[in-house]
């Protein structure tokens, strides 16, 4: 089959590219960038393949050619909320924090709950020493999104000189890119990237439901009373939190 232009450009952009960046063959990720490559032939205006293309080639290394698929899907969608966060992720990891600002501006007028594209600007204004700037989007990615506040996803917060400012908000090591990016459709990429799944997806489709009471000849089964947080409140809204 004859690849589209937009394929074209990036596996071109991928070979000039060195050898030593490049994943294994027969690896997941490289059959899952073969296999959004083809489906981008049949499907080359669909700006979630372009978006989620992008990912894998960042993944990969080849972050020229990442920047061409989110191009490519900002081209086709203009207000694709995945694409827009994730090229500012990519402006600000080739130390381009003005052109990630736009990106990640434009991320929040389409989405303001979107705590990481604060995080992001906030990283933006951080790498250009716009402190205050950089410690109110902190501040408002942390009030939106409170894992970004979690040492176990975001360390980065432990080594931060304006925790003060952004209420314990991470700034030193700042890399948004951390908290990962978004996909249009993750579910055939991750059958790609971890070998099996889909073979433990269908053993376990196939499994019989247990059955919801016991077989008769083991009598009823027991039932376990709950524990006092898990009793329903007098209004029938459980007193447990969710």
């Amino acid at each position: 089959m004859k690849r589209t232009f937009a394929a074209s450009c990036i596996w071109l952009a991928l070979a000039g590219l060195p050898a030593a960046g490049a994943p294994e063959a027969d690896s997941p990720l490289a059959r899952a960038l073969d296999d959004l490559a083809g489906r981008l032939d049949e499907q080359p205006r669909d700006a979630g393949l372009l978006n989620d293309y992008g990912n894998l080639l960042v993944h990969a290394g080849f972050l020229d050619a990442a920047e061409a698929a989110y191009r490519d899907a900002l081209a086709v969608d203009p207000d694709s909320l995945a694409a827009s966060y994730n090229l500012g992720l990519l402006e600000l990891e080739l130390g381009r924090p003005r052109a990630a600002q736009k990106r990640f501006h434009h991320a929040i007028e389409l989405d303001p709950s979107f705590g990481r594209a604060h995080y992001g600007l906030g990283a933006a204004f951080d790498a250009r020493d716009r402190n205050r700037r950089a410690v109110k989007h902190y501040s408002r990615a942390f009030h939106l999104d409170p894992e970004l506040l979690d040492v176990r996803s975001n360390p980065e917060i432990l080594f931060n000189k304006l925790t003060s400012w952004a209420s314990m908000s991470g700034y030193l090591a700042a890399s948004p890119g951390r908290f990962g990016r978004l996909y249009e459709d993750p579910r055939p990429i991750v059958g790609l990237l971890i070998p099996g799944l889909d073979e433990l997806r269908q053993r376990t489709d196939g499994e019989p439901a247990e059955p919801a009471t016991a077989p008769a000849d083991e009598g009823p089964a027991a039932v376990e009373a709950p524990a006092p947080d898990e009793v329903p409140a007098a209004d029938g809204q459980s007193s447990g939190s969710l």
